[in-house]
């Protein structure tokens, strides 16, 4: 992992990551998610069922690994 920048606890670029759907064909879940954790911050994730809040949760605790992009810590 490389360093975060100065002002950032966490911080994601261009995040991606697919799964395969019933034929095969790639979805991609997270499409370059971008975003900075910084000290003493508050982040929450929402949205509806489905649309990769606990993907990137796996990702960012490195349950899954992400297609591109990086994860800086």
């Amino acid at each position: 992992m490389s360093e975060t920048p100065a002002s950032s606890v966490i911080s994601i670029r261009d995040l991606v990551k697919t799964f395969p759907d019933q034929h095969g064909r790639p979805v991609r879940v997270l499409d370059r998610i971008a975003f900075d954790v910084r000290p003493a911050e508050t982040l929450v994730v929402m949205g509806g069922s489905g649309c990769g809040k606990s993907t990137l949760l796996n990702c960012l605790i490195g349950e899954l690994r992400p297609d591109q992009g990086r994860i800086l810590y």
